[in-house]
Parts: C-alpha cells; structure tokens; sequence
C-alpha cells in the first residue's frame, strides 16, 4: 500500500477532526510554512482555508502519514490538498 505525507494546516490541525476523517492517518511531525498567512476565501458560511505569501508571517502545520483511504476521504472533503509521496 502506497503512503503519502499529507501537509495540513486550518482546521486539519484539530486530532479530534483528523481522526474521524481519517481513521488510519498518524502524525509524524510539526513544522511551519515561513514567509506565509492562513487566509479564509468564499462567503462566511462556506470559507475555505488557503495560504498566501506574506513577508515575516508563518503557518503552522502538522505532517500526516496518510493511506489512499485517508486521501479518498480528504478528497471529498477538500481538494488542493498538498501530498508527496513518501519515499
């Protein structure tokens, strides 16, 4: 089975969340996304997290290990998530 690390920032940072959106996915790192700010788009009822260049700011985000499952389930979710493959 091919695992992909999977970025999250926004609301994917919630375990809680995570968990019940995708059962099998693990955590396996912390880190930042430097020189960058979490912005919200769309109208207030529907808002979607992105991130946009900005001098000085930066995001967190946490790195999940995520299964084909777990992306199916991102997928539907949310698209543009950021995945690389795990090596």
């Amino acid at each position: 089975m091919m695992e992909k690390l999977y970025i999250a920032y926004g609301s994917n940072l919630n375990l809680e969340q995570m968990s019940n959106r995708c059962p099998t996915a693990k955590v396996v790192g912390t880190s930042e996304i430097k020189d960058h700010k979490l912005v919200f788009r769309g109208p207030h009822a529907h808002a979607v997290a992105t991130v946009e260049p900005c001098k000085g700011e930066s995001v967190p985000v946490l790195v999940w290990q995520i299964t084909p499952n777990d992306e199916k389930a991102l997928t539907v979710m949310k698209d543009g998530h950021i995945c690389i493959e795990k090596k």
